[in-house]
């Protein structure tokens, strides 16, 4: 079960990468433009780019630093294991409690499975797939209608908000190293254990809002074809509920 967990937790991390890398590059300049985009927006989407970047970052360490436990105590006769043991710096939590949980599961299946619509949707979209609130003005933007965009209008949005709520489920579980650790122990460390989250829910924020100025913007410029696809796709997020 411990060595299953690795595998997971590499998943998991590599989903985490991948997710936020496709959310977090700038749009082409040379053909297109942002139109009607306030300061406070372009402000609030910089923040969330570079926070995206923290999650790469966190992502990758919390899975590494998890992984070098798990492994040391499958194999403590190795010279890996032994050198982990012997520098109790390196040991801020029993291994033994890195384990397996229903909501480690949850957060997991969340990061699978919004990574999986992200790469759809950019496969959809292809070369229309950023990170801003675009029009492309010399005619080469289209509105989408094929694949998951065939169910909600926003998609891509609900695979990054998946992935969003699975990174804070499986760094945050009974079992993980941030829950088995001393990080709550000192006062920083609670500090940051609850501003990770409240930075997490300001991102969801700001894409929701993305969102909306993305469905102002392409009524604005395909007012006959949007009103016809906003008829056969009612739903934003979630399929018969919003």
């Amino acid at each position: 079960m411990a060595l299953l967990k690795v595998l997971f937790l590499l998943a998991a991390a590599l989903s985490n990468h991948v997710a936020f890398t496709t959310s977090s590059s700038p749009p082409p300049s040379e053909d297109g433009n942002a139109k009607h985009v306030t300061h406070i927006d372009r402000i609030s989407l910089s923040m969330v780019r570079r926070l995206f970047e923290m999650n790469k970052f966190i992502g990758w360490c919390a899975a590494a630093c998890e992984i070098i436990l798990i492994i040391a105590a499958e194999y403590p006769s190795t010279t890996f294991g032994k050198f982990v043991s012997t520098h109790p710096e390196t040991m801020t939590t029993s291994s033994g409690k890195l384990a397996i949980n229903q909501v480690f599961l949850i957060g997991f299946a969340l990061s699978i499975l919004g990574v999986c619509i992200r790469m759809e949707c950019l496969h959809v979209y292809c070369r229309h797939f950023m990170s801003e609130v675009t029009i492309r003005t010399n005619g080469k933007h289209r509105l989408c209608k094929n694949g998951p965009y065939a169910v909600v209008r926003h998609p891509s949005y609900v695979g990054l908000c998946m992935n969003i709520t699975g990174l804070v489920f499986w760094l945050g579980s009974a079992g993980s190293l941030v829950m088995e650790s001393k990080l709550f122990e000192s006062a920083v460390g609670r500090t940051l254990a609850c501003l990770f989250p409240a930075g997490q829910m300001l991102a969801v924020g700001v894409l929701l809002r993305k969102a909306l100025k993305e469905e102002e913007l392409f009524s604005a410029d395909f007012p006959e074809e949007w009103e016809e696809w906003a008829k056969r796709i009612p739903d934003r997020f979630i399929p018969g509920l919003i």
